[in-house]
Order: structure tokens, then sequence, then C-alpha cells
């Protein structure tokens, strides 16, 4: 069933084990899987005017319709401060992929592996819910509760994604290893670092993807060890050994090695964040 505005789509999601259709992409993946069995009813929402890009005086309003392919090409996003976001959109392939699937999607998909919501993890982005009594905003990291979990009761549907503006002195990157470019990542690193007034960091966000076998997974002690001390390789390098400490999952790769791609990738995003910081 189409639906024609926000509140429409809101009404039939009451009905009976109703399910919400934007890009189609993982949808119809999970169909082919058997997984959609006892979905009554699909609620197109694509013309219902969620796929804007703006900007408030506090945040990047990102509606939850709003393509991959509309965020690359987005010049809001060349802001060093959320181009980690703009790079991992550029890393979703095939173009055709990117073309229509959205970001509203990826995040709802709630799935370790996708791009855009490890960027986003890094960027505290929000998440706005509306539903037929109310409307609430949660954090992103709440919002992802787990392996196919977001935080949606029924008949509730995301209806934008909020990412707070920054001072100046903020960077942010993306980087992942994958066997070829059509791959999901093997490993992949969002990093966001914010100076203080000092030169020492102000502000460290890290968040590798596929690493957890349930969510992105937000490298706390990393950032700990970075927060209130100036770059440099050797402190880096210090930091990224806590991962030592953590325990990826085993599928497609040993956790060994994951550390070490982990080690690397978030090394090499942590260089790219500060350089971009730093640019004036």
């Amino acid at each position: 069933m189409e639906a024609k505005t926000l509140l429409e789509a809101i009404e039939l999601l009451r009905k009976p084990e109703a399910r919400i259709l934007a890009g189609g992409t993982t949808f119809f993946e999970f169909y082919e899987r058997g997984l959609l069995s006892d979905v009554e009813t699909i609620v197109d929402i694509e013309a219902i005017g969620l796929d804007y890009v703006t900007e408030t005086s506090e945040h990047v309003r990102i509606g939850a319709n709003a393509t991959l392919e509309a965020l690359k090409q987005n010049s809001l996003l060349d802001a060093p401060q959320y181009f980690t976001l703009k790079e991992a959109v550029q890393k979703v392939h095939p173009v055709q992929v990117r073309n229509v699937a959205t970001i509203g999607g990826s995040l709802c998909s709630s799935l370790p592996q996708y791009d855009p919501p490890i960027s986003l993890w890094a960027l505290d982005a929000n998440v706005v819910i509306v539903g037929p009594n109310q409307e609430r905003t949660v954090r992103v990291d709440e919002f992802c509760k787990g392996l196919l979990s977001p935080d949606l009761n029924p008949g509730e549907m995301v209806k934008e994604i909020l990412i707070p503006k920054h001072d100046a002195g903020v960077g942010s990157s993306y980087f992942k290893l994958g066997r070829t470019h059509f791959d999901y990542g093997l490993v992949t690193a969002a990093t966001l670092l914010q100076n203080g007034q000092d030169g020492a960091l102000k502000k460290v966000r890290i968040v590798l993807g596929n690493y957890d076998e349930e969510k992105p997974f937000r490298a706390l002690e990393v950032e700990n060890a970075l927060t209130n001390r100036k770059m440099s390789p050797e402190i880096i390098s210090e930091a990224v050994r806590m991962l030592d400490n953590t325990s990826p999952h085993s599928l497609h790769a040993s956790p060994a090695y994951r550390k070490e791609v982990a080690k690397t990738l978030v090394t090499q995003s942590l260089l790219e964040s500060h350089r971009r910081a730093n640019r004036p």
C-alpha cells in the first residue's frame, strides 16, 4: 500500500504485521530468505517527503528516505565533521544499490556490516521515531539494540536522523577493508576527533563495524586513552593496543587477524580525522 503522507503511513502501520518499504534492497533480500513470511501489509513510503537533507542552527537533518547516492552528492556532508558519513556511503557498491537504498533502511536493518550506521554512531547522531501516539528521539547507539533489532515498537517508523553540529576543529573519516569494493567490510572504522584550545583532543569517537556479532562496536578504551592528550603517532600506537583486550567475532577471519586489521584501520582513520580537524 502506497502512503502519500507521513500521517497516512503511520495509520497504515496499524494494520496487522505491517512493514515499511523504503528503498527495498534489504527488504527483498530478507524476502528471498523467507524472513518475511508473516508480513501481511507492505507500506511504501517513497512518496511521503522524507528524502530531504537540510540544516538548522543545531543539526544536519536527514530524512529517513534520503538515498545513499543523494547523500554522496550532497555538499553539506563535505564539511570535515560530517565527512565520515560521506565516505561511508561512497563505499557502498554498486551504484545501483546507492541509487535506491535509503539511510533509514540502512539503519533499521540493524546489521553490523552496513557502512552508514557505523559513521552515524561516530557522529553521535539521534534518531527521530514517530508512531500513533508520540514522537520520540533516541541516540543512534540506543536505537541499534542488536542484530536485526532496531528500537521500534509496533506501529512506529523512523522519520529522520539528526546529526549535531560542532564548533571548529572537528574532523572525521571512515576506512574499510574488504576483499573487493563490492564486499561488506571485513572490518570498518569510523572516527571523529575534536581539538581543544590547548591542542589536546577534547572529544574522540571510534566505532568499528563488523567487529561485534550484534551491532557496531564502540572502542571506549581507545577513546579514553586518547582524550585530553595531544595527538601523535606514538600516542595512537599506544592507544590502539587497547583493542587487544577485545573479543571480535570469528566469521570470515580469526579474532586475532580481525584485531590487527582493526588497529590498522583505526590508526589510519584517526590520522586522517586529525588532519581534517586541523584544516584551516
